[in-house]
């Protein structure tokens, strides 16, 4: 969310809101356990997954719906999940906010992505939002504007960062 309010709010251009996406990447791969089980030390690696697990969501709550929704619902519907935030929520909360919001297979994003080992989908989800993941000569991996991406894609990503 931090991410995104920064390019909403004209803080940071698109280019550098996807550079952004690149930094978190890199961060996420030094991540050395699941992301439900992240142990005591917590700091860049794991904050760049949730990061990057918020906006595949985004994403993916954009494509479901053909950007009738995003984010800001699935907060909303885990407020009414929590009772405006007041009982501790679990993932069974977040996957029936995740349910009203959108439909998608938010059990099995869950159990092979944040409880599993898998890697998180970069090369399923990006691709909706007109971006890809690429390695560069020195071996880095790099988020950026899919030259071949359909113009759904490329609105959904504008719909997505509030058309800035």
């Amino acid at each position: 969310m931090a991410n995104l309010v920064t390019v909403m709010g004209q803080v940071i251009d698109l280019n550098a809101f996807v550079s952004k996406l690149s930094e978190h990447v890199t961060n996420y791969r030094k991540l050395t356990t699941t992301l439900e089980n992240p142990g005591t030390h917590k700091g860049p690696p794991l904050y760049s997954a949730g990061a990057l697990v918020a906006f595949m969501w985004d994403v993916m709550i954009h494509h479901a719906s053909a950007g009738k929704r995003n984010i800001g619902d699935l907060f909303r519907n885990l407020m009414i999940q929590t009772d405006s935030g007041i009982r501790r929520y679990s993932w069974a909360d977040i996957n029936a906010a995740l349910q009203a919001t959108a439909d998608g297979d938010w059990e099995g994003f869950y159990q092979t992505h944040i409880r599993g080992h898998e890697p998180l989908p970069f090369d399923k989800i990006l691709p909706l939002a007109g971006l890809r993941l690429h390695k560069l000569a020195n071996g880095t991996e790099q988020v950026s504007f899919d030259p071949a991406a359909s113009a759904e894609a490329r609105a959904l990503l504008q719909d997505l960062i509030g058309g800035y």
